[in-house]
This record gives structure tokens, sequence and C-alpha cells, in this order.
């Protein structure tokens, strides 16, 4: 689901777009709908 992929990843024809970087976006996002929290105050 695009809701959880970085920015960077989506749209992106390049194999090696997935990075550690996008791993820790979508953890990111997994853990605010889990948590409820809110990353962006």
């Amino acid at each position: 689901d695009a809701l959880y992929m970085a920015p960077e990843v989506i749209g992106s024809d390049d194999p090696n777009r997935f990075t550690t970087k996008s791993d820790v976006f979508s953890v990111g996002v997994i853990g605010q709908h889990v948590f409820d929290i809110n990353i962006k105050e």
C-alpha cells in the first residue's frame, strides 16, 4: 500500500530505490497509526 511508502520510492523506476531510510520512514508511519503518535509536533 502506498500509504506506508516513502515519497522517494513511489513512482520510481530505480530497482535500488528501497534503502534503510525508506524502511525507517515506513516504520514511522506504522508507528503513527499503531501508537497514535503525532511526529509533526
